[in-house]
C-alpha cells in the first residue's frame, strides 16, 4: 500500500479559493485543478497562488482589504450512508425506494449545488437551514430539495419555499 502525502492528499480533488474582505463580501475563484506537489509557503502551492492573485487583479481588490482566504476542496463520494431518518424522509418527500435512494444520493452529492455557491438573495433562507442543522457541513440542492449530510451520511431532506427555488434558478 503506497502512503499518502498531505500534499497528495490536497490536490487529489479540483478546488477554489474564497477570499473574505474585510467588508464582509465574499468572493470564489471557479474550480480548478491544482497537481502542484510542492508549497511555494507553508500555505499555498504556486498554482493556489496564481488563482489567488488573479482573482484580486481581476476585480481590483488590494491585499490590504482581504480579511482570509481559504481553499474549499470539492468533496465526491461513491458511498453516501443514510440514516433511518433519512431513509424515511427520501421516501416521504421523494417517493424513492432503498435501491432508487442510493443511485441518486450518489449524483446528488456529487452533482447537487452547494449552498455556499447559490446566490446572495438567498443566503439568508440558506443560514437558517444552517441554523437548523448546525452539526451538519454538506447542504446539497438538488431539483426543488436540499439534502443534508453530515460528511457522506444523509441526515434529512427539506423542501425548498418556491420563492427561493426561482432566486436560485435566476442566478
Amino acid at each position: 500500500m503506497k502512503k499518502v502525502t498531505k500534499t497528495e492528499e490536497i490536490n487529489e480533488v479540483p478546488k477554489k479559493i474564497l477570499i473574505t474582505l474585510k467588508n464582509g463580501q465574499n468572493i470564489a475563484t471557479k474550480w480548478f485543478e491544482d497537481n502542484e506537489t510542492e508549497f511555494i509557503s507553508s500555505e499555498m502551492t504556486a498554482k493556489e497562488n496564481q488563482e489567488y492573485e488573479l482573482i484580486l487583479r481581476q476585480k481590483h481588490i488590494d491585499k490590504s482589504e482581504v480579511e482570509n482566504w481559504r481553499i474549499i476542496k470539492k468533496r465526491s463520494a461513491e458511498n453516501i450512508y443514510v440514516t433511518k431518518h433519512g431513509y424515511k424522509r427520501l421516501r416521504e418527500r421523494n417517493g424513492w425506494n432503498k435501491k432508487t435512494a442510493d443511485r441518486m444520493l450518489i449524483k446528488i452529492y456529487n452533482d447537487g449545488i452547494d449552498l455556499k455557491e447559490i446566490s446572495n438573495t438567498c443566503k439568508e433562507w440558506a443560514m437558517e437551514v444552517g441554523r437548523q442543522h448546525s452539526d451538519s457541513d454538506v447542504y446539497k440542492i438538488y431539483g426543488d430539495k436540499v439534502y443534508v449530510f453530515k460528511y457522506t451520511t444523509l441526515i434529512t431532506t427539506l423542501f425548498i419555499p418556491a420563492n427561493i427555488i426561482k432566486k436560485i434558478k435566476k442566478g
